[in-house]
């Protein structure tokens, strides 16, 4: 009987440290998941959000602008973007017929962060030569060939220069506008041989110089009829 009481007491006390083991774990488990589910920003309290997350506006000129906000795409502008972690952050804006712009932004330790990006629509440039053929350069980078289309430019100055082989360099200078289309015409001009081209003053210089040697043959000339003459003259005498 004693034995009996001794081997039923024994089971109860495993029995119960078994369920009090599995409790424990459960309760450690429970805290663990509040602990996980507390660091989401909806459990996190208002004011710590605040040093948290900043509200995004991105406006741009012209609208409809695709926003990529560390290389995931946002939406189109006007757009808000909310719960943005401070920091620096990689910006990508881009649209169809414009130029896109890329830059990193830094948002401060503010609620709401505004940027207002334009951007730059390019200009187009039609360069034609006669002869044709010619190799155009562009701020001393070469282009291509004329004729020269390029639809897709920076708006901004540049410095064009036209060269083809037996003609004389071209340069000028061409302001692109945004938006707008322009056309030059460069008409090359043939290099004369070297020994072909005569200055005026050198035609002045030998007109003189012919005119001064025909007036000393001729003096010489007459001097020499005179001699003749002279001889006779005074072989007659005789």
């Amino acid at each position: 009987m004693v034995k009996k009481i001794i081997i039923f007491f024994i089971l109860f006390v495993a029995v119960y440290s078994f369920g009090q083991s599995e409790i424990s774990e459960h309760t450690t488990k429970n805290k663990a998941s509040q602990i996980l589910v507390s660091a989401d920003s909806s459990y996190l309290p208002k004011d710590s959000l605040k040093n948290i997350y900043v509200r995004l506006s991105i406006k741009t000129v012209p609208d409809s602008a695709e926003i990529i906000l560390d290389s995931i795409v946002k939406g189109m502008s006007p757009l808000i973007v909310d719960s943005v972690f401070l920091g620096k952050h990689s910006l990508i804006v881009r649209k169809n017929g414009y130029f896109g712009k890329k830059m990193i932004i830094a948002l401060e330790n503010d609620t709401f962060f505004e940027i207002n990006i334009s951007l730059v629509k390019p200009g187009s440039l039609i360069v034609t030569s006669t002869p044709s053929d010619a190799i155009i350069y562009m701020n001393n980078k070469e282009m291509g060939k004329t004729p020269y289309i390029n639809s897709f430019m920076k708006p901004q100055e540049y410095i064009i220069k036209c060269v083809k082989d037996s003609f004389e360099a071209y340069e000028q200078k061409i302001n692109v506008i945004e938006g707008k289309r322009d056309s030059i015409h460069i008409d090359l001009k043939l290099i004369q041989p070297q020994n072909k081209i005569v200055k005026k003053e050198d035609i002045k210089k030998k007109i003189k110089l012919n005119r001064v040697t025909a007036i000393i043959t001729a003096c010489l000339f007459a001097s020499f009829l005179i001699f003749i003459f002279a001889v006779e003259i005074n072989d007659n005498l005789k």
